[in-house]
C-alpha cells in the first residue's frame, strides 16, 4: 500500500502532542546522497545548479513601495512579516497586505492568499470557495503554480467512483502549467499519463515526467518517484532506490512519503526492518494531522510494535484518525474502548480537545 497527498495545494497542518510522540526521533536523509538522485534519473533532465543566495531584503524600501500600492512589494513584505523578519509587525498586518495585493489582481498574491483561505490561519478566516475563486483567477492570468493548484482542485472534486469521470479540464490546466515547467504540474501530468486518465496510458512516458519533476526537489514528485521505483511502474523496479526518494520527500514535510517510508521500515521493503524508525515516521506524519498515519501509529501502540504497548496512546491516535476522515479509526477505538478504565477514557477525551490555531509562513506565491 502506498500513499499520496490528498491536496498538495494546502500545506498548513495542525500539530498535536500526546500519543504520537513516544517513539524516538527519526533521523531523515538531509545531506545524504540518495540512490538515483546523485546522478541523472532515467529519462529525466540533469539536476539544475543551485541558485546563488539572495541578498538581505531592503525592508524600508519594501515598506515604502508597499505603502504606495506596489502589489509585488506588498506580497514580499507579507512574506517577511510572516517569517518574523519585520520587527513589531503582526500576522494580521501581513494578511492585510496580502488582501491589498490580491485585490490589485497580483496573481502570486491571489495564490498565496488562497492558500491561507483554504485553512484559515494568521488572521485570515477560512473561506474555501473564495480560495478556489482566487486560484482560478490567478490560473486564468497565466500563473503556473495557480494553474497546477486549480487542476488539483478540479481533480479532487471529481468522483473517483463515477463511471464517466472527465479529466479534460484538470488535464488542460496541468498541461498549461507544465508548459511553463511547473514541477507539481509535471508530476501530476506524469501520474495521469501513467494511469491513463484522460489519455492512453503510457507508464514509461509518465515516469519521465515524474522523474523530471523529482529532479527539481518537488516533494510530490519525489514521493511519486519512490512509488514508481518500488512498484516498477514505468521504470525498472528498485525498492532500495525508492527509500531515498521517500526520505527526500519526507524531509520536506510530505506526510504521504512519511507513511510510505514507515511502511518500508515496518515491512523491510528495500531496507532492513526497523520498527523504531517505522514508528517515528508514522509519528511524524501523525503529528502533522495525517489521518492514515494516526491509524497506523495507533496500531503500533496497541500491538506494542517498536515500543511498549500503550492502549491509551492507541485510543488517542484512533480517535484522531477518525476525526481526520479515516472511518477505521473509530472502529478500532470502539473495539479498544471496553478495555479502558474511566481514567484512561478521560485522558483520551482531554487529548482530543482542540489545540490553538497553527502559524506558518505565507506561501511565496512564486
Amino acid at each position: 500500500m502506498v500513499f499520496r497527498p490528498v491536496l498538495p495545494a494546502s500545506a498548513l497542518c495542525l500539530f498535536f502532542g500526546g500519543g504520537s510522540l513516544a517513539f524516538p526521533g527519526l533521523v531523515l536523509s538531509k545531506g545524504t546522497p540518495l540512490p538515483g538522485l546523485s546522478q541523472k534519473l532515467p529519462g529525466s533532465e540533469k539536476t539544475p545548479a543551485a541558485a546563488p543566495a539572495n541578498a538581505a531584503p531592503d525592508i524600508p524600501a519594501l515598506q515604502k513601495a508597499a505603502a504606495s500600492g506596489d502589489a509585488a512589494a506588498q506580497l514580499a513584505l507579507a512574506n517577511l512579516i510572516f517569517s518574523g523578519s519585520v520587527k513589531g509587525a503582526k500576522p494580521e498586518d501581513a494578511a492585510a497586505l496580502l488582501e491589498k495585493s490580491a485585490d490589485a489582481g497580483h496573481a502570486p498574491a491571489q495564490y498565496a492568499l488562497a492558500r491561507f483561505l483554504q485553512s484559515g490561519v494568521a488572521g485570515v478566516k477560512a473561506d474555501p470557495e473564495r480560495a478556489k475563486f482566487l486560484i482560478q483567477q490567478a490560473a486564468e492570468s497565466g500563473h503556473a503554480p495557480s494553474q497546477a493548484a486549480y487542476g488539483a482542485l478540479l481533480m479532487e472534486q471529481s468522483d473517483p467512483k463515477a463511471r464517466d469521470v472527465s479529466f479534460a479540464e484538470p488535464l488542460q490546466w496541468f498541461r498549461k502549467a507544465a508548459d511553463q515547467a511547473e514541477p507539481g504540474a509535471m508530476c501530476r501530468l506524469g501520474m495521469m499519463l501513467a494511469a491513463g486518465q484522460g489519455m492512453e496510458a503510457d507508464p514509461v512516458a509518465g515516469w519521465k515526467l515524474i522523474a523530471k519533476s523529482a529532479q527539481t526537489g518537488h516533494p510530490l514528485a519525489l514521493n511519486e518517484a519512490g512509488i514508481c521505483l518500488q512498484q516498477g511502474r514505468g521504470v525498472e523496479k528498485d525498492p532500495t532506490a525508492a527509500i531515498g526518494y521517500f526520505h527526500a520527500a519526507a524531509d520536506q514535510g510530505n506526510t504521504a512519503a512519511m507513511v510510505n517510508l514507515g511502511h518500508c521500515y515496518r515491512g523491510g521493503v528495500g531496507i532492513p526492518p526497523d520498527l523504531n524508525k517505522a514508528g517515528a515516521a508514522f509519528a511524524a506524519a501523525a503529528k502533522a494531522n495525517f489521518g492514515p498515519a494516526q491509524l497506523l501509529l495507533g496500531e503500533m501502540f496497541e500491538r506494542g510494535e517498536g515500543t511498549a504497548a500503550n492502549p491509551v496512546n492507541a485510543a488517542i491516535n484512533y480517535r484522531r484518525a477518525a476525526a481526520n476522515g479515516v472511518p477505521a479509526g473509530m472502529e478500532r477505538f470502539e473495539a479498544l474502548k471496553p478495555g479502558l478504565s474511566k481514567i484512561a477514557l478521560k485522558e483520551v477525551e482531554e487529548a482530543m480537545r482542540p489545540a490553538g490555531p497553527p502559524s506558518a509562513p505565507v506561501p511565496s506565491g512564486k
